[in-house]
């Protein structure tokens, strides 16, 4: 029965180990409490069987560590729960989509040269080449990247 506990809170405290370099790293706490099963299993080792067997029971968990910690990193058992899909999508994609030269909207704040304005019922933030003041009508001159150039409409 003895035996059952020590071998028992040893592969526990060895999998917890394992658990926490392989896939919750950093939190500490799940290592923590797999070295402390570890540890405890080796005390007991110590207390119930003697100096002798306590020394058996220690070298050979130091081995069995160090043997499946070798294996969990040399067979990449963790990339079987990695994520491996990448991301294709981009922020804003498709924002300014509906955008194109030469269509008029009201600025909806100064531009300084940046601002805000309003095309087709949405805003956005726009850039004109001068000062343009709040509450005046625009047109679009260019659509560059995530940037939307505007003049002033002229009356």
């Amino acid at each position: 029965m003895d035996w059952i506990l020590l071998i028992s809170l040893l592969l526990t405290g060895l999998l917890l180990i394992v658990v926490e370099i392989l896939f919750v790293p950093g939190t500490t706490i799940v290592g923590l409490v797999g070295f402390a099963f570890s540890i405890s299993a080796i005390f007991a080792a110590y207390k119930y069987f003697g100096a002798t067997v306590g020394n058996y029971f220690l070298v050979g968990s130091l081995v069995t560590f160090t043997v499946v910690i070798y294996f969990s990193f040399k067979s990449e058992v963790w990339l079987k729960f990695a994520n491996k899909k990448k991301m294709e999508a981009r922020v804003n994609e498709g924002l300014l989509a509906s955008l194109m030269e030469g269509m008029e909207g009201t600025t909806l704040s100064e531009l300084r040269p940046i601002g805000k304005a309003e095309f087709s019922n949405k805003v956005y933030e726009v850039t004109a080449s001068h000062h343009v003041r709040a509450g005046e009508h625009i047109r679009i001159t260019k659509v560059k990247d995530s940037r939307i150039f505007v003049e002033p409409l002229t009356t």
